[in-house]
């Protein structure tokens, strides 16, 4: 899992901000199973990203985020149509990158839109059904993969986006760098820590009364299985990825607890962020029982301690939580999207808007 990249919203207090919610929870039809929601900065509102359990991408705007009463009437576009297994979005450099791998065809592709969502980049293979041109397919389970923002360099200047993806025989990810004109870096990124499917990451601006700093996170989550105990690990990695991380705190742990899917927005100062991920308790006797949980959300500080779980759903029937933040240029006031898929009867995929308090 994924969280889009954020600037930090400067709330300059020395607790955690407030979230109220304005709007929500409530269901926002064709996307189903995964939905981002993302701040262009854009005049018609942030911008959606959802996947069907048909095997398609869709786009539109959320023209009113505070009006959830209009929510019905989003309008869709298709952006792709070939049997989507699993989809990943970032804004990043002022445009789109959407990643999505197919289930027939066992490749990885990768497409751009514009702050208009129309096309930059048509979709490109990142990896092949061989596992060309980047790395060799082998274990790497290309659905679950995740996004992350790259900065240029001088020798190769402009936005980049790393394509993160795990071999779960050994637990180790690989992050394939890819320009904006879809070309793929030769060197890649390997980052030497346990990281299984449902782990995000990002690469956040942490701002402060006194300084900022750039930092590029992993979200680890040791296991997807309901059946057995996962940890959410927060891995800390220099400007170039790694490969070891230079910090590590585990965030969630608990016997008898699954943790997994986290994400995480850096929200106020002193470094306080938000993660919000599932949590499966009891655990599953069998695979068979899926992969639904709670969606939950803590605010960490300094290190990993937490500051009290908040329940978003707790009716077990959740996954896949995204979050983003989106600041509404009318008003200037600032706040929380939280997506996630809710299954009772058919999958569904629900939004809720949280106004940033300080």
């Amino acid at each position: 899992m994924y969280v889009s990249p954020t600037t930090t919203v400067g709330v300059v207090k020395l607790g955690v901000p407030s979230l109220n919610t304005v709007a929500g929870p409530l269901n926002i039809s064709v996307a189903e199973t995964w939905m981002f929601v993302a701040d262009d900065g854009h005049p018609d509102g942030p911008a959606l990203f959802g996947a069907n359990g048909k095997g398609e991408i869709y786009t539109a705007r959320l023209t009113s985020p505070l009006d959830d009463t209009t929510w019905g009437s989003v309008s869709w576009s298709l952006l792709a149509s070939s049997d989507v297994q699993d989809m990943w979005h970032v804004y990043h450099n002022t445009v789109h990158w959407i990643s999505y791998n197919t289930k027939a065809g066992g490749n990885l592709l990768l497409t751009i839109l514009d702050r208009d969502l129309k096309e930059v980049l048509a979709p490109t293979e990142i990896v092949g059904p061989s596992g060309a041109p980047a790395v060799p397919k082998g274990g790497f389970a290309l659905n679950d993969h995740f996004l992350v923002g790259l900065m240029g360099s001088g020798t190769s200047p402009g936005g980049k986006v790393g394509v993160g993806v795990t071999d779960t025989t050994v637990q180790r990810t690989t992050i394939i760098v890819v320009s904006k004109s879809g070309a793929i870096d030769p060197s890649t990124y390997e980052l030497d820590a346990t990281i299984a499917n449902g782990s995000s990451a990002d690469r956040e601006l942490e701002v402060s009364t006194l300084r900022g700093r750039l930092v590029s996170r992993v979200f680890a989550s040791s296991s997807l299985s309901g059946t057995e105990d996962s940890t959410v690990t927060q891995l800390d990695f220099d400007r170039a990825w790694g490969p070891a991380p230079s910090a590590s705190n585990v965030l969630l742990a608990a016997g008898g607890v699954n943790y997994s899917m986290a994400t995480e927005l850096t929200l106020g100062s002193f470094g306080r962020r938000l993660v919000t991920y599932r949590k499966i308790t009891p655990l599953y006797e069998t695979e068979e029982e899926g992969d639904l949980g709670n969606i939950c959300r803590q605010w960490f500080g300094v290190g990993a301690a937490g500051m009290g779980e908040q329940v978003l759903v707790g009716d077990g029937k959740a996954a896949r939580p995204h979050t983003a933040t989106w600041r509404d240029p009318a008003t200037g006031k600032s706040y929380v999207m939280t997506c996630w898929s809710r299954k009772d009867g058919k999958v569904e995929q629900y939004l809720q808007v949280d106004e940033i308090v300080a």
